[in-house]
């Protein structure tokens, strides 16, 4: 009977224990620093760098941003005073509005009245002075502080004027980017109506009643008033009107010069024996006359001693 050898016992790895590893001090090599040595000083702390504090942002603000101007017309915003600042017409020079560096000088081109200073007139045609076109891309005017209306050369025409009475102008001038730099304003009075004629106006005085023509003959249908003293008698008129008269001896003769009315009559002595021609115009201070004057044919006669 054979028995079989039990087979050996199969080898176990060993279970050895593994030491951990022992960490590693740092060593000092000459002119270098490896890791960190057990007695360096610590680091200084390092400070803080100045952060400015945040700033609000523009759209932010309180307040928004000024908007520039217009540089093409800035008259949609009212820019100067409406009405302008009231003038007496007894100044003897024209006003321009204050806090400008220079004020533009606005005056009447034809000031029909008794006097060149006292802005009564019938054409309120107005002239610009102090327009530089190296400074003045534009200028505007505003009548009684109604709109701007672009100014055109150096005048303002009477049709800007269209009612009669007091009228205030005022005028602006704007450099090249838009801004107002010169100011003026001028006050007028304007009166384009002439006074009207009544018949009680004009009196012959010394009138025979009977008719001539102009060789003095009777004759009923004749234009010549035969008179003998012709005194012509004026008014009363208003206090704002004035006369004038022309008198022209003989039907061909048309050189005769005005004469101002002095006082409420033409004496005698203005006329010449025979044929006169006698006319008489009226106006009123801002010099609108008649269209029509009063004529009267007279033929002077000796009168009877």
């Amino acid at each position: 009977m054979v028995h079989a050898r039990p087979l050996p016992a199969p080898e176990l790895p060993s279970t050895a224990t593994v030491e951990p590893a022992i960490p590693r001090q740092p060593s000092k090599i000459a002119g270098a620093s490896i890791g960190k040595a057990a007695d360096d000083p610590p680091p200084a702390p390092v400070p803080a760098p100045d952060v400015p504090p945040p700033q609000t942002p523009p759209d932010r603000m309180a307040s928004p941003p000024v908007q520039p101007a217009d540089p093409i017309k800035p008259r949609t915003v009212t820019a100067s005073i409406h009405p302008g600042p009231a003038v007496s017409l007894d100044d003897e020079t024209d006003a321009g509005l204050s806090g400008s560096p220079s004020s533009l000088t606005l005056r009447l081109k034809h000031d029909s009245g008794e006097s060149s200073s006292d802005r009564l007139t019938r054409d309120a045609t107005v002239v610009v002075e102090g327009l530089d076109p190296l400074v003045h891309s534009q200028w505007w005017y505003s009548v009684d502080g109604g709109p701007w209306q672009d100014g055109v050369g150096d005048t303002i025409p009477d049709t800007a004027f269209r009612a009669e009475g007091q009228r205030h102008v005022d005028v602006e001038a704007a450099d090249a980017m838009g801004q107002v730099t010169d100011r003026g304003s001028l006050s007028v009075e304007l009166d384009r109506t002439p006074p009207d004629p009544q018949r009680h106006w004009v009196r012959l005085e010394g009138a025979s009643g009977q008719f001539v023509n102009e060789l003095g003959s009777p004759d009923p249908l004749g234009a010549y008033q035969l008179v003998r003293d012709a005194t012509v008698m004026i008014g009363p008129l208003p206090q704002d009107v004035r006369w004038n008269y022309a008198i022209r001896p003989g039907a061909a003769d048309d050189s005769a010069a005005r004469q101002e009315g002095q006082g409420g009559e033409i004496p005698h002595a203005a006329f010449q024996p025979g044929a006169n021609e006698l006319s008489i115009a009226f106006r009123d201070l801002a010099g609108n006359a008649t269209d029509t004057m009063h004529l009267h044919h007279l033929y002077l006669n000796p009168p009877v001693v």
